[in-house]
Formats: structure tokens, C-alpha cells, sequence
């Protein structure tokens, strides 16, 4: 209302008197505000499915922005026509300034540039001759409304980047990134409320990626109802997430088992039979490996299916796990009917007992074996191979000592186990 009012007087106060114009010009200017809001409302009305205030309330200052060149020279159906333009000129800048991502807080381009270029050309087409005094024709009016535009526009322009370029240089106008974020009004007024506290506890989760914690929910404030959605959304998040990671060190422990036999597989043993390699040869203690074969398999397989094949060998499997009593420990069917226990921290006594006891219980179970050339029953035979690392880059080497030892059981006819002392070389690599 006060705008409005300063408008009235300032387009009325160029006339320095009370003329008969005064009244023409006060008809004019709040015609063609009425004209520019209207305008606006039905634009927007048309174009978004309803009307929009703030296009509203620009459309109307755009309509006395257009206005006001030639408020006392004009009638009022000239009013109506440069009003209208004036406005649809607003609504246009205003999207294309949105679509541009060009921020412009107060609208001075929408309001103020595009309806004021417009209104001072307007001068020149829409004047009465009867009440313009001037010797000008109208296409020479038109063309010294536009030199006025560009000289006026140029010397705006180049004074005020010199100007505001001169002062930067010592004391800079644009404020800190954080300051932008954070925004003025808190950076510079100290001024606090309900949504930035929530923007600032948000932001804190994401600065500690700690989003355990609720939110503080005060249903009395306007980021109550915010706060607590964020919260259900976040706590819905964080069990999809918790689901998640069960879901994955089951599907990593599952790629690392045996799905026959539930012991580890080949996968699991190249990885850790080379930490635990290194990790002897750090604390230079024993480690141990045994490689076990089942006598004649193919033979029990063709004689009994594969079905009791199968069974056979998650009976040995389990006959290994039992054997063995460390976390450190671990069995792994290396192929087919191999397989292969690590025994780390582990010297020739130890392995020793571990080797005699799974031949023992496997014996125990006495599982019929038609197909052994040996025995009547399952037999295994067994390589082992033991040293004291010295070398971290040995651990394959220690795997074939016992494959070496298990092809010796074999070769002496099987249902025996033959052991073998890795010796590394000599030539030592720190880890």
C-alpha cells in the first residue's frame, strides 16, 4: 500500500503543479497497476491452473513500472494495451530467469528492467499528439527513447562494475561460501529458527555419517511434523541398511563354503592360507598344512552313485571339522575328494596327533568301501608337511611339500600318512 501510494506521488509530483494533467495521471496509474495485476491473474490462471499471487502482485508492479514514462500523455486505452504488455513481459522473465537458474531475489529484472524498457519505448507509439508538445515525429521520438535506453543503460552498467570492482579490491562484497550456505540472516543477524536448527542438526548427521540418533520432534514448532517423518524415514533407511549387511556377510560367507560339504572352499584357503603363512613368518612360529585323499573314490563312486558319494564325502567332512579344536584352524575340501587342513602356530607334534586322529575316526566309521583295492572299509591317506617360515613368499612351496608327501602315500600304498619338513631358503624378504 505504501508503495502504491509513493507511486501515485512520484508519477503525479513530475508534474511540479496542480495541473488538470494531475488527475490524468493518477487515472492512469492505478489503471494500469489494475490492468497489469489483473492481467497477471488471468495469465497465470491460464497457464498453471491457477493464479498465482506472487505473479500477481509482480503484474501489477510491472503494470505501473510500464506505465509511468508515459502516465500523462497517454489515454486510458493506451494504459490498458501497455499495461498488459508490460505484464505478460514480467511473467515471461520470470520464467525464463527460473528456467536459467538465475537467482533473482527481489524480481528487479521481471519487475523493474523488461516492463521499464518496454514502458519508455512505449512513450513513442502510444502518445497523444494533442498532449505531447514536442516537435518530434514519432519514429524520431521512437529512435531518442532508445539512445536514451542505451546511454542510460551503458553509463548505469560501466560506473556501477568499476565502482563495486574498485571496492571489492579492498573490501570484498561477496560474502564466504559457508556464509552462503549457512545463509545471512544466521551468518550476519544472528537470527535463529525452528528450520534452521533442523537444517543444522541434519547437516551435523551428515558431517559425523552418523544417522543413529533421532532428530529432537517439538510438535510445537513449524519442523515438528518434518522432523518426525525424518525420523521414520531415517530409522526405515538404517534397518534396510542393517538387512543389507546381514544379507551380505551371509552371501560371503556362503562364497566362501563349500555348499557339499559346508567346510570352506578354494576361494577362502588361497586367501587365508597366505595371511597365515605371513603371520608365522612374522611371529616365526610353525605352521602345519595336511592334504588328504579318500582311497579308490572314483571306484566308490562307481560302485555306490554319486549319490552316496556325496554322502561319503560330507562324512569325512565332518570327521575333519571335529578334528579340529583352535578358531585359528580350518578345513577346506581343496577338489573333488581332496582336502586340506592349515594348522597354524602348529609344529611336528601337533599335526602329528591331528593326522592320526582323523585316520582313526575315519576307521571308526567303518564305511563300506567295495571298490578298495586296500580294505574292506573308507581309508584315507594323508601328506603333511610342516616348517617355520622364513621366507613370506614360500606359502605354495610349503602346499607342494605336502602334495609331495601325499603322492608318497600313495605311491606306498595308501591308508598312511607321510610326513615332510619344508626347509625354505635361506634368503630371508622382510614383509
Amino acid at each position: 500500500m505504501l508503495l502504491f501510494l509513493g507511486w501515485l506521488g512520484f508519477n503525479g509530483g513530475n508534474e511540479y503543479q496542480v495541473s488538470e494533467s494531475v488527475p490524468r495521471i493518477f487515472l492512469s496509474t492505478v489503471f494500469g497497476a489494475a490492468i497489469g495485476g489483473l492481467t497477471a491473474c488471468i495469465a497465470s490462471w491460464w497457464y498453471y491452473g491457477k493464479p498465482s499471487s506472487t505473479l500477481i502482485i509482480n503484474g501489477l508492479l510491472a503494470g505501473l513500472v510500464a506505465i509511468t514514462a508515459s502516465c500523462n500523455i497517454i489515454t486510458l486505452q493506451s494504459v490498458f494495451f501497455i499495461s498488459t504488455i508490460g505484464a505478460l513481459i514480467s511473467m515471461y522473465l520470470t520464467s525464463l530467469l527460473v528456467k536459467l537458474e538465475i537467482d533473482d531475489v527481489v524480481g528487479a529484472v521481471p519487475v523493474h528492467l523488461g516492463p521499464g524498457l518496454w514502458g519508455t519505448m512505449a512513450v513513442a507509439i502510444f502518445a497523444e499528439p494533442s498532449l505531447w508538445d514536442g516537435e518530434l515525429d514519432r519514429w524520431s521520438l521512437f529512435k531518442s527513447q532508445c539512445t536514451g535506453i542505451i546511454s542510460c543503460g551503458l553509463y548505469a552498467f560501466c560506473m556501477s562494475y568499476f565502482l563495486l570492482r574498485l571496492i571489492n579490491n579492498y573490501y570484498p562484497l561477496r560474502v564466504s561460501k559457508n556464509t552462503e550456505l549457512e545463509g545471512l540472516n544466521v551468518a550476519e543477524f544472528n537470527f535463529e529458527n525452528s528450520m534452521i536448527e533442523l537444517a543444522r542438526e541434519i547437516h551435523k548427521q551428515e558431517q559425523e555419517n552418523n544417522f543413529n540418533n533421532n532428530l529432537k520432534v517439538d510438535m510445537n514448532s513449524e519442523t515438528g511434523s518434518i522432523a518426525l517423518a525424518y525420523n521414520k524415514v531415517v530409522s526405515k533407511l538404517n534397518r534396510k541398511i542393517s538387512d543389507l549387511n546381514i544379507l551380505k556377510e551371509k552371501l560371503t560367507k556362503q562364497a566362501a563354503v563349500d555348499s557339499l560339504t559346508r567346510l570352506y572352499n578354494r576361494r577362502y584357503f588361497d586367501d587365508q592360507f597366505k595371511k597365515q603363512y605371513r603371520l608365522a613368518y612374522r611371529l616365526q612360529q610353525p605352521i602345519s598344512v595336511i592334504m588328504i585323499d579318500i582311497d579308490y573314490f572314483k571306484n566308490y563312486n562307481d560302485r555306490y552313485g554319486h549319490q552316496m558319494g556325496d554322502e561319503c564325502l560330507k562324512r569325512v567332512a565332518a570327521v575333519l571339522s571335529r578334528s579340529l579344536s583352535r578358531p585359528s584352524d580350518f578345513a577346506v575340501r581343496y577338489g573333488g575328494e581332496e582336502f586340506t587342513i592349515v594348522l597354524p602356530n602348529t609344529d611336528i607334534g601337533g599335526v602329528t596327533v591331528v593326522a592320526e586322529l582323523i585316520q582313526a575316526e575315519v576307521e571308526e566309521r567303518k564305511i563300506q568301501h567295495g571298490g578298495s583295492r586296500i580294505s574292506e572299509h573308507l581309508t584315507l591317506s594323508l601328506g603333511v608337511a610342516w616348517t617355520i617360515p622364513i621366507m613370506s613368499s614360500n606359502e605354495s612351496k610349503l602346499l607342494s611339500c605336502a602334495d609331495e608327501a601325499l603322492y608318497e602315500a600313495k605311491n606306498q600304498g595308501r591308508n598312511r600318512v607321510v610326513y615332510h619338513f619344508f626347509k625354505p631358503l635361506a634368503e630371508a624378504i622382510s614383509v
